[in-house]
């Protein structure tokens, strides 16, 4: 390591700025290992330490643009709805049927990835720890009769 010094400059500050130097250079080699850490987690889940229970009762909505979604749980038939931009997490260990606002999305389920590129609105059957796209009239038959 190569540290310029005014000759005014005491013994203590050049090890203050070597120091410096290399806390700095410790962080950036660390940051690249941090950010493949984080991302396998995020793409593939099954690997990931401490959390592979979670992940595999759960699948992950990553829409392109906002997206309005629609959950119904048939259990209780109680009905939940988000509107956002970012990721939104399907419990799949529980039935329920789900409609979106539009189908620009991506599905994230057991580190596989399925994607959609359709302006009309999908349905989803959640079951089984499995999550199937459904048509409009099996979505209406599994909710009474009702489109939401």
């Amino acid at each position: 390591m190569v540290v310029e010094v005014e000759e005014n400059t005491t013994t203590q500050e050049i090890q203050e700025i070597e120091k410096v130097e290399e806390t700095q250079e410790v962080e950036e080699t660390q940051e690249p290992e941090k950010i493949q850490e984080i991302a396998s987690e995020v793409i593939n889940p099954k690997t990931a330490q401490n959390s592979s229970l979670r992940f595999e009762k759960e699948a992950i909505i990553n829409p392109n643009i906002q997206l309005w979604v629609g959950v119904i749980y048939l259990d209780n038939k109680k009905r939940r709805s988000y509107l956002g931009e970012g990721n939104f997490s399907i419990d799949t260990s529980r039935e329920q049927i789900i409609t979106t606002g539009h189908g620009n999305l991506n599905i994230v389920k057991d580190g596989q990835i399925k994607e959609y590129k359709r302006q009309e609105p999908l349905r989803f059957l959640v079951k089984d720890n499995n999550i199937t796209e459904i048509s409009l009239s099996k979505f209406r038959e599994l909710n009474e009769g009702q489109v939401w």
